[in-house]
Parts: structure tokens; sequence; C-alpha cells
């Protein structure tokens, strides 16, 4: 639908995310697979994405996603905890100037990194790079960071008809904001085969 309106799928900015090949039905997450979270803050819309790595593989499979609002911190990060199934190797989210935000997870068991990438489109790159190498799946249920990566698109230039640089509607793709934030640490060189050094 998305395609036939635009006309190209040049606005696509997602275009290496194929859903045939990217999707998969759910199944059960060994325990010893380490384990990653995203975090995207916000007051009506926290949002976090949760990915298992296989050993034998470094895929990474998103197998779960988080999106509360109106809730205490404390009840955030002990949501959060159970969903990740204890503590993660890695958490990380936030824009550089939430530190408020990162030191009150931290306060209550959750200790979220501040992201080195603070760049969006370099963050962009780096999720796009990383489905190329087919790094990422997701479990076929989680319809909406599905939903998103599928219409996460660019503006269009009226006059030429051409994509511009800026995102359609961009402060609502929480799920994409924290899957950039954690996949930028994971992933920095877009290969499936770089793992994160552990803290």
């Amino acid at each position: 639908f998305f395609k036939g309106r635009e006309g190209s799928s040049r606005f696509i900015i997602y275009n290496h995310y194929k859903p045939k090949k990217h999707l998969t039905p759910s199944f059960s997450i060994p325990p010893t697979w380490d384990r990653y979270i995203g975090v995207d803050y916000g007051g009506a819309h926290t949002c976090a994405d949760f990915y298992a790595e296989d050993p034998s593989s470094n895929i990474l499979y998103c197998y779960d996603t988080y999106l509360e609002g109106q809730m205490p911190i404390k009840d955030h990060v002990k949501n959060i905890l159970v969903k990740c199934g204890g503590r993660p190797v890695l958490a990380v989210g936030g824009a550089p100037s939430e530190e408020q935000w990162r030191r009150e997870f931290g306060q209550y068991g959750l200790f979220v990194s501040r992201t080195t990438i603070s760049d969006v489109e370099v963050g962009i790159d780096r999720v796009n790079d990383t489905h190329k190498v087919d790094g990422i799946i997701y479990f076929d249920h989680l319809t909406g960071i599905i939903g998103q990566k599928e219409t996460y698109r660019r503006e269009k230039n009226d006059e030429t008809g051409e994509p511009t640089q800026k995102i359609k509607n961009k402060n609502d793709f929480h799920y994409l904001d924290s899957e950039r934030y954690i996949i930028s640490e994971i992933r920095p060189l877009g290969i499936n085969k770089v793992k994160v050094m552990r803290l």
C-alpha cells in the first residue's frame, strides 16, 4: 500500500529490511543467549526493544517490545527487566540530554548507557547495514515495530517529487528510535559478527 501510494521505494528509509527474510515465528529464547535492550524515554511513551543474540551466527533476534506511558519509572524498570529475563549484557538509550532519565532508571536497577551515536542518520545507516547482512530477525507477532519498520520514510519535496532528508512524522517512531540506539552500539560496522565488548 505504501509503495503504491508514494510511487517509489526511494522514500522508504529501511530499504534493506525484507519481511520475507527478516521475520520468523516466535520461539523460546535459550537462557544462554546474550540479551540487549534499546530504550527510548518519554512521559507519554517509554519504549524498549529486546534482542537476543544467537552465539552460533551472531544474528540478533528481536523477540519482544515494550511501549507504555504515564506510570512511575520504577514500574517501567520492573516491566522491562521481566521482559529481558533479568540483567541484559547492555542497555542503551535516550538522547544525550536525557541523563536524568538514565539516572532514574539506574536507581531502580536498570543501568542504561548513553548512546555514543547522537546523529540520527549515522544510526539509521548502521541499522540498514545490519539488515544488508541479514543481521536482525524479528518475531512476526511484533506488529508495532514491524509496522514502523515498513512505514518509516522520507518526506517528499513537493517541487521535485524527490525524497528529502526529513523523516515523515519522525516523533511517532519510538520503536525505531529504541532500535537505533542499541544497534548503533553493538553493530558499529553494520556487520552481524561484530560483538559488543562486555562491560
